[in-house]
């Protein structure tokens, strides 16, 4: 169950969705609070949390619990082990020390998993939480700006910024859902105006730049072994360039979920494979990217 939710944390597993979307609401329900909602059953069976907290909304709470404290522990009697192991235990009838032995041992063990499990739930929450006011649902009722915590690493033109953001629900949208929030701010960033003009580029591209934020260094350790078997000392002349272009490739089929077979290349990509690729002078940093 732990690599189960480690991989969930690593990995931003995002399958249920059809699209793989990586809208902002979509990453907060499929992440934080599976996260959540997981850790606060585990420390219910063995702490007495119960009394503090009453759903996994109030994660602020959840986290700020300390399961360690002796005094915050249920009794040995109290331990909920599960059903299964109740069962299991009856039928092996042991001595009440040697049973009381087991139930302590499991009871040691369910602590050290919820203390592993804490760690492994995501530092910036408030922030990844923060990131639901771009879903569609939310960001149509005119929420106020500030509630975006990245709102003070914006460069451009606030005064701007916040006056697109005040008339965006005065147009028709097409994808209002919370699983395309991806779409929707495609959608705002090229909406065009009758006079022409890209009346919601500033909007758009900042809340864009903001859902491409990572919030681990989990893409970087995944590039990194991508990397390594594709660069292996038999290839350690590859080019930058060649390497670049096949860790994109990987990423594009990976994502998608296709194989290499149903791989198909843009007629762009296929005007790059030409006699050009093995002049000497395009390699290196400046030859274009497939």
């Amino acid at each position: 169950m732990l690599d189960q939710y480690e991989e969930l944390r690593l990995h931003f597993q995002l399958a249920k969705d059809k699209d793989r979307s990586y809208g902002a609401e979509i990453v907060f329900q499929m992440l934080f609070h599976k996260l959540i909602t997981f850790y606060l059953s585990l420390l219910r069976r063995v702490t007495k949390i119960s009394t503090v907290v009453v759903d996994s909304s109030r994660w602020t709470e959840i986290i700020a619990f300390d399961g360690t404290i002796e005094t915050n522990q249920l009794p040995l009697s109290a331990v909920n082990y599960g059903i299964r192991f109740q069962m299991e235990l009856e039928n092996a009838n042991l001595h009440v020390p040697a049973a009381e032995n087991v139930k302590q041992r499991c009871k040691e063990y369910l602590l050290e998993f919820a203390k592993q499990m804490k760690q492994r739930l995501p530092t910036n929450m408030q922030q990844l939480q923060s990131l639901g006011a771009l879903s569609p649902s939310t960001v149509l009722k005119k929420p106020q700006l500030t509630s975006l915590l990245f709102l003070n690493l914006y460069t451009g033109n606030l005064g701007k910024l916040d006056q697109q953001w005040r008339v965006l629900d005065t147009l028709q949208w097409e994808n209002t859902e919370d699983c395309k929030t991806e779409q929707f701010c495609i959608e705002v960033k090229n909406h065009i105006d009758a006079a022409g003009d890209k009346d919601f580029a500033e909007l758009g591209s900042f809340a864009l730049s903001l859902l491409a934020l990572p919030f681990s260094n989990t893409a970087v350790e995944r590039t990194f072994s991508e990397m390594n078997l594709i660069k292996t000392k038999l290839l350690n002349r590859m080019k930058d360039s060649l390497l670049e272009n096949i860790l994109r490739i990987r990423a594009f089929i990976q994502r998608h979920g296709i194989c290499c077979h149903q791989f198909e290349p843009t007629r762009e990509m296929l005007a790059l494979f030409s006699t050009d690729m093995y002049d000497k002078e395009q390699e290196g940093e400046g030859s274009q990217s497939v």
